[in-house]
């Protein structure tokens, strides 16, 4: 078994939402907080993001609010906004056909925008909840994760569903290994991590002996062959070689995890969690392969969802309106999804939207 050990810090350090960005370095932290960029109007439940990366624009779809802003990170202002969707959760952006899809889980819709203009183009329909979407870069399948549970994959080029995959439940976090087209699927619903032949439309194994309920977050390592995924309940990593569905070792994280997040330039894992921090793994050394929990990150209560950029370096993490500093309840995202709650210790729920940009630091 690897060695793991954990420190976790007693009260939880709540940063002051800046609409000005502003740089913050620290030579102890593994993150710096490198801008922090205003969502004006926008309310409710942020869900996941996507890069196009030759534009620099982050898209990011913005459940409670029925629309997806697309922002220049780089230049730390919102481009655009797209409005008139149905709780947006899953967003994916194909460079070989410059476009963006967008998965609504309210009418279980995948509707097409140019990358140029953002103009709709096309729009398809699933059989319900359509959530996250992934980008097959072996051939620009677009995989959507949809119903009470199916993998939808539309050919990028024609625009068309062309297959489906069934799973007992409804996919949350699920990741591709390009080296054999095998998709690996959190289905909290059936306390299962499936191991889908994405080309064969067919499910391999059901690792099914968890060690928590609720794996809602899940990535796999690029350079090697663990796999990563967060427990809520209890807040917990678990690290699997995922050749042989084996666990290599376990870690507490972060409370209420959405998102979880391989480094592989600093042989890291982030994993970002409505409890207002994000949960650092260093790579211990002497053990290949193994992590250990370093001191985390302090970020904003209900900051749960982000993407991890490799080729960019950096950590981006969405704050949503309505997030108090203070005494933070169990179920953070019980109260962040209402927009009319009061915040804990009589505090007003005036905070605005935001992105928030990380820079790994050495």
């Amino acid at each position: 078994m690897i060695k793991i050990f954990s420190r976790l810090l007693g009260a939880t350090t709540v940063l002051g939402l800046a609409l000005a960005a502003h740089p913050v370095s620290s030579a102890s932290q593994p993150l710096a907080l490198e801008a922090t960029i205003p969502l004006p109007n926008t309310l409710g439940r942020i869900d996941h993001l996507a890069l196009d990366s030759k534009r620099q624009l982050l898209y990011i779809a913005e459940f409670g609010n029925n629309t997806v802003d697309v922002v220049d990170w780089q230049k730390r202002h919102v481009v655009r906004r797209i409005s008139g969707l149905d709780r947006p959760q899953g967003v994916g952006f194909s460079a070989a056909t410059d476009t963006l899809y967008v998965a609504n889980g309210g009418d279980g819709s995948v509707r097409l925008y140019r990358g140029d203009n953002t103009k709709e183009i096309s729009r398809l329909k699933l059989a319900g909840d359509a959530d996250n979407i992934l980008i097959d870069p072996r051939n620009d399948h677009v995989v959507v994760g949809y119903g009470s549970g199916g993998l939808a994959i539309i050919d990028a080029r024609t625009r068309k569903q062309v297959a489906d995959v069934h799973l007992p439940a409804h996919p949350e976090g699920f990741a591709l290994d390009p080296a054999n087209g095998h998709i690996f699927v959190n289905i909290p619903d059936a306390q299962e991590i499936d191991v889908v032949d994405i080309d064969g439309g067919k499910i391999l194994g059901r690792w099914r002996n968890l060690r928590g309920a609720d794996n809602y977050s899940l990535a796999i390592d690029p350079k090697g062959p663990l796999l990563a995924t967060i427990f809520r309940n209890p807040p917990l990593m678990v690290l699997y070689d995922r050749n042989k569905g084996e666990v290599l070792g376990t870690s507490p994280a972060c409370r209420d995890a959405d998102g979880v997040f391989f480094d592989p330039n600093h042989q890291r894992i982030y994993a970002s969690c409505g409890s207002g921090e994000i949960s650092v793994f260093t790579i211990q050394d002497g053990q290949p392969g193994g992590y250990f929990a370093a001191p985390p990150v302090a970020s904003l209560p209900g900051a749960r969802t982000g993407l991890f950029v490799p080729d960019r370096d950096r950590l981006f993490i969405v704050a949503p309106a309505g997030t108090f500093p203070g005494t933070l309840p169990h179920d953070i995202a019980g109260y962040v999804l209402s927009q009319s709650l009061p915040g804990p210790n009589g505090m007003s729920n005036t905070a605005t939207a935001a992105l928030l940009v990380y820079r790994p630091e050495n």
